[in-house]
């Protein structure tokens, strides 16, 4: 069991502290910041001790925040969010897609990556009856599709892409203001000789039965959704793209469901 520190909510992801700024996407009005969209339900203040473990669906009293970060080194990449990321607490769907794509472009290697996540800010309160261990589960079902193509421009040189689809949950302590890093799980692509379309149901649960709670304390669990995708191209003439939907066409990931520590 790990446990965190206060919590930052920008850490969440694999680019965390590193990423070089906050990326915006076109809405069809206007461009928005990612990271200031925040989809509200009311939340409960408090919640009966439970006597069993509760199964928690949609729609979930929360609040969620999705948001994006890019990194990336040199000036041959662009980036685009068809879809702009939401987690809509209503029906539990996150949407969203992102594109990265990059040519060789000066006398360096340059990379790029970009990182759309979202997660519960706030969630249905509960506590336990008494000190001890206790088991805790998210489950979530995935639909997207992968695009992924890498180019060399000759001999020495390379085009490399991958994206990682990953899901995870933690335990919030209000009381002390902290978290426990439940668990995660995810799936990996990477380009081969010749670019691939590929479509994917996945069906993740995320789970502990170690967890530490503490009697007269008030916890929320707090799932998270990311996609992480990168480029990195040689000095030359090579390129590389990556493209992860799931935002439209069927394809979108949905939170099954939250149980609570029993």
């Amino acid at each position: 069991m790990e446990q965190g520190a206060n919590r930052n909510d920008g850490d969440r992801g694999r680019l965390g502290k590193r990423h070089a700024r906050s990326v915006t996407y076109g809405s069809g009005v206007a461009a928005v910041l990612l990271g200031l969209m925040v989809l509200v339900s009311p939340l409960a203040t408090a919640t009966p001790v439970p006597a069993k473990s509760v199964t928690l669906t949609a729609p979930y009293v929360a609040q969620s925040q999705a948001y994006g970060f890019l990194d990336g080194s040199g000036c041959g990449y662009t980036v685009a969010f068809p879809v702009a990321p939401v987690f809509n607490v209503t029906n539990g769907v996150f949407s969203g897609s992102v594109k990265l794509t990059e040519k060789s472009c000066g006398s360096d290697e340059n990379y790029a990556e970009v990182e759309l996540a979202a997660y519960f800010v706030g969630g249905q309160s509960f506590q336990v009856k008494s000190n001890g261990t206790y088991s805790a589960t998210v489950h979530w079902t995935l639909k997207y599709s992968v695009s992924l193509a890498g180019h060399s421009g000759g001999s020495g040189q390379f085009g490399d892409s991958g994206t990682t689809v990953s899901v995870s949950a933690y335990l919030e302590d209000t009381t002390n203001e902290t978290e426990v890093l439940i668990g995660g799980a995810s799936e990996q692509y990477a380009n081969s000789s010749s670019p691939t379309t590929h479509s994917y149901t996945e069906k993740l649960t995320v789970t502990d039965s170690t967890l530490e709670l503490v009697a007269g304390h008030m916890y929320f669990i707090s799932p998270n959704i990311s996609i992480y995708v990168d480029t990195e191209v040689s000095a030359g003439k090579s390129s590389a793209s990556v493209s992860v939907n799931m935002g439209s066409g069927g394809e979108s990931g949905t939170l099954t469901s939250i149980v609570e520590p029993s």
